[in-house]
């Protein structure tokens, strides 16, 4: 008994039509600390966590306070953590004041792929 050959072709096509998906893959934001829409004391960093390694070169972090409207002073605007790739960290120069703040990025992954996204957290 032998295996059709409109079957062998339809598989081969449904297994070529699915790995492009894969590889088209884009980063997604995982986690961030602090969290979006939290209240939280002051913080020392932004963390954001990716699913996937991100090219630090091409990756940005910034956080401006809503009120002023000015941006934070950071001691890096791209930083990953060389433990963990997937981490973009962003560290205040000085400690964040108490109020409002928006926290904007624009990462590309290590594959070329790039998203960019933006949240709000309060200091208490």
């Amino acid at each position: 008994m032998s295996f059709p050959r409109w079957r062998a072709a339809g598989l081969a096509l449904t297994v070529l039509a699915a790995a492009p998906a894969a590889a088209l893959a884009h980063p997604r934001l995982v986690s961030s600390t602090p969290a979006a829409q939290s209240r939280t004391p002051p913080v020392a960093a932004v963390e954001l966590r990716f699913s996937e390694a991100l090219e630090p070169r091409f990756s940005t972090l910034t956080i401006a306070r809503e009120a002023a409207g000015g941006p934070v002073a950071i001691e890096a605007a791209t930083a990953t953590a060389a433990s963990d790739p997937k981490t973009l960290v962003a560290r205040p120069k000085a400690p964040l004041a108490p109020g409002a703040y928006r926290v904007h990025w624009r990462v590309t992954s290590v594959d070329t792929h790039h998203i960019e996204g933006d949240f709000a957290f309060t200091v208490k």
